[in-house]
């Protein structure tokens, strides 16, 4: 009986080894991954300025840029609160009279289509170092899809939430990321 009880025990405690090894293979998967998008962005972005669809003294070019690479310094390795701090400064700098989103807008399709994707992955990118942040995007993005978009019911929900989380780091990174999936959906659909 002992020894089963000691087979056990260590069974138990190889495959705590084991998951702490591969939750920290997986945190580097997600960071090179996140990493991988920007610069596939920024590749891309730097290709359509060699074939002359976007200028590189572009407002839309220096902000994806700009972004781009942001984004790949920090990717994976940033805590919440400093990626909202981050979003202040994207978005401090996309609320520049919104001349950078209209800039975008005058663009063609393809860059249009990039700056989308960028927006999109910043959102990820946001949501995907917390548990709690990602659990009310997910609920949040739900109401969206049974209630509709103006609908009493999202706005009961995020007053409820805002009343729940108030002005907290993962209140303010939920908010930046639907801002972003928002920006990056009316440029798909301009």
């Amino acid at each position: 009986m002992e020894s089963l009880v000691l087979g056990l025990a260590l069974l138990a405690l190889a495959l705590m080894v084991q998951l702490a090894m591969l939750l920290g293979l997986k945190r580097q998967m997600v960071t090179r991954q996140q990493a991988y998008v920007f610069h596939s962005i920024r590749d891309q972005l730097q290709l359509h300025v060699v074939e002359g669809r976007v200028r590189q003294d572009s407002e839309a070019y220096e902000f994806l840029l700009w972004a781009c690479n942001l984004a790949m310094r920090n990717a994976g390795t940033m805590r919440l609160s400093d990626l909202v701090k981050v979003t202040a400064q994207i978005e401090r700098r996309v609320g520049e009279a919104m001349g950078t989103l209209e800039d975008i807008q005058k663009q063609p399709e393809e860059v249009q289509r990039l700056a989308a994707e960028c927006f999109s992955s910043l959102a990820k990118m946001l949501i995907a170092n917390d548990t709690l942040v990602r659990a009310a995007f997910a609920l949040r993005k739900l109401v969206m899809q049974t209630a509709g978009t103006s609908s009493s019911v999202l706005i009961k929900a995020d007053q409820f939430a805002t009343s729940l989380f108030g002005t907290s780091t993962r209140a303010r990174a939920v908010a930046s990321a639907n801002r972003y999936l928002n920006w990056s959906q009316d440029l798909l659909h301009a």
